[in-house]
């Protein structure tokens, strides 16, 4: 994950390249004039086309040093990559906090709540120095205000926040996800995740998304101590898990996500529960009512 301020590395390139053409101009270029100059009155077209280039080349590298110094923040909100974060209109959402630091550049401030709390949402107000790390939006948090500015990684523009869902990061992982703490049996919590588009149960098929669920469950307003239903059943056969995005579970994933022990298919438990004590998988009957996770797939 790249923060706003490390994609300003493309504006200093680019000054750079100017620099050093600016460079070559007046040790080959520049010279070149003066002599022709002091030996001849007269100036060729070819050498104020020349002495024409070296102002000019000048005036840009200016510029370019004027832009990069003072105007970072639009340089860097501009020129981010797929993998980054940029700065958005401020949501009319609330914040949930996961930490308050003393921060007093844009970089600091990403870097801190990227490494403290794999934050997909942070709110820099440069002027007091203060950046707020989130743990996620909602209706209830308390909105940004006109001096603080608004930063979410650049995948937010595929997740449907007015619905409820969230980004959320962990390592090489971004996820589009809906914590729904009202239980529902795990036949009408998959209808209920289809009603939005391309949703489906949270398909937790790697290490670092049990991680990434782990972190997302600890947040006070997902607390959900029975657990989750997560995107992974055996309902048409049995020990043939298949994950909500239509693959088989491999024997792999169910060795090392699974609770040791599990799955056993002890009641005919045949749906799957991510289990907010162990912080991995289970199975349970489908029959049980419990809260669940949604998501929507982001596009690479």
């Amino acid at each position: 994950m790249m923060c706003p301020s490390c994609s300003s590395d493309l504006p200093l390139f680019l000054c750079l390249l100017v620099l050093l053409r600016a460079a070559v101009f007046r040790m080959i270029i520049l010279p070149e004039v003066y002599v022709h100059k002091s030996i001849s009155l007269y100036i060729t077209p070819e050498l104020f086309r020349m002495s024409l280039l070296i102002r000019l080349n000048t005036l840009l590298t200016y510029l370019c040093l004027f832009l990069y110094v003072y105007h970072i923040p639009f340089l860097s909100s501009q020129m981010t990559n797929n993998h980054g974060f940029r700065r958005f209109q401020s949501p009319k959402l609330g914040i949930i906090q996961a930490g308050t630091y003393a921060r007093s550049s844009l970089l600091a401030c990403c870097s801190s709540c990227l490494s403290r709390h794999w934050s997909a949402y942070f709110i820099f107000n440069k002027k007091a120095g203060t950046c707020t790390c989130a743990a996620s939006l909602n209706n209830e948090g308390t909105p940004p205000t006109g001096l603080d500015n608004f930063y979410a990684h650049t995948k937010n523009s595929q997740c449907d926040v007015s619905s409820g869902f969230n980004v959320f990061l962990y390592k090489n992982v971004a996820v589009c996800l809906l914590v729904v703490t009202d239980k529902k049996l795990y036949s009408d919590a998959e209808l209920s995740c289809m009603n939005f588009i391309n949703g489906r149960l949270f398909a937790t098929d790697s290490k670092d998304k049990l991680q990434l669920l782990k972190r997302v469950s600890s947040i006070p307003d997902n607390h959900a101590p029975r657990g989750f239903w997560v995107g992974l059943d055996d309902r048409l056969v049995e020990n043939q898990f298949v994950w909500a995005h239509g693959r088989n579970a491999t024997q792999t994933e169910i060795g090392t996500l699974f609770e040791e022990g599990e799955p056993n298919n002890k009641l005919n438990e045949d749906c799957v529960l991510f289990n907010t004590d162990h912080f991995s998988l289970l199975d349970i009957p489908c029959f049980l009512s419990r809260s669940y996770v949604c998501e929507t797939p982001l596009h690479v």
